[in-house]
């Protein structure tokens, strides 16, 4: 999946280490839930999953369902769509598209369907760097460094593998100019989230 975007011609990303936080907090919470929804917690849907594994998951699916309907279809599978246009300063969001994207990823995971975490996590990512990018007030495209740096932070910090998730975005989107600025939010993201729990991975062995 490679979008070529512009992001190599565009300003450079000064602005792209404001609040770093953010990247790095989602991306931790949404592990935590992920390994949480996997092992399971002493909690009434937790309970419901274990008595009643479909009804659950078709509880989670509809839920799904009513999301990606008030989002006219935006939250819909792993978000290649809404992330390309934003990659290609063609398309806006919705305020809500992220976090419900966050949601609805989520609930796909706890309903126990087998699914991916990387497009997924890019996707938001993606909404994250151009929620910052609209509270700052930046142009459409001088947003896709903000969109980039947000997709590597986010999925660092989901992953904490912050090499990998350095090289898949630089790739990505063709930003070998902001390589260092790559590297350093996917470091820092990665960082932030170890603060809120363990690595995914090795969580789940």
């Amino acid at each position: 999946m490679n979008f070529a975007c512009k992001a190599s011609t565009g300003r450079s990303p000064g602005r792209a280490f404001w609040w770093p936080w953010p990247r790095g907090l989602a991306g931790g919470l949404f592990s935590r839930l992920l390994v949480a929804s996997a092992r399971g917690l002493p909690d009434r849907f937790s309970q419901w999953r274990r008595r009643a594994p479909l009804r659950f998951a078709a509880g989670c699916a509809f839920a799904v369902a009513v999301i990606g309907v008030v989002t006219g279809g935006a939250t819909a599978g792993a978000g290649y769509l809404p992330t390309r246009s934003l990659l290609e300063a063609q398309g806006e969001l919705s305020p809500l598209y992220t976090l419900l994207k966050f949601c609805a990823t989520r609930l796909s995971a706890w309903s126990g369907v087998p699914a991916g975490v990387f497009a997924p996590s890019l996707a938001i990512g993606a909404g994250i760097g151009h929620d910052v990018a609209t509270l700052t007030g930046v142009s459409a495209q001088e947003a896709i460094p903000l969109i980039a740096l947000g997709m590597v932070g986010f999925l660092a910090a989901t992953t904490q593998g912050p090499i990998t998730a350095f090289i898949i975005v630089m790739e990505m989107v063709s930003g070998h100019a902001m390589v260092l600025s790559l590297m350093a939010t996917a470091l820092l993201s990665s960082g932030i989230a170890r603060l809120l729990t363990r690595p995914m991975y090795g969580s789940w062995r």
